[in-house]
């Protein structure tokens, strides 16, 4: 979970909550409306090359700057 615009987010990776060489994509959910249990998805599509810059190292993504 984290803090995307002062509302709740989740980052949801491919495999138990890892990244790895095989991901294409990132899915973040957050929370736009409390009270109507109201979630938006966005996707971020990862460029070819992330492949090549991660092989098969699997990356767990343990917190967030302001950037």
């Amino acid at each position: 979970m984290l803090n995307y615009t002062n509302k709740l987010g989740v980052m949801r990776g491919d495999d138990n909550g890892f990244f790895s060489g095989t991901t294409t994509s990132l899915e973040l959910w957050v929370l736009d409306d409390v009270e109507k249990h109201k979630w938006l998805k966005k996707v971020y599509v990862l460029p070819p090359m992330w492949k090549n810059l991660v092989a098969n190292i699997r990356l767990c993504i343990v917190g967030m700057t302001s950037n």
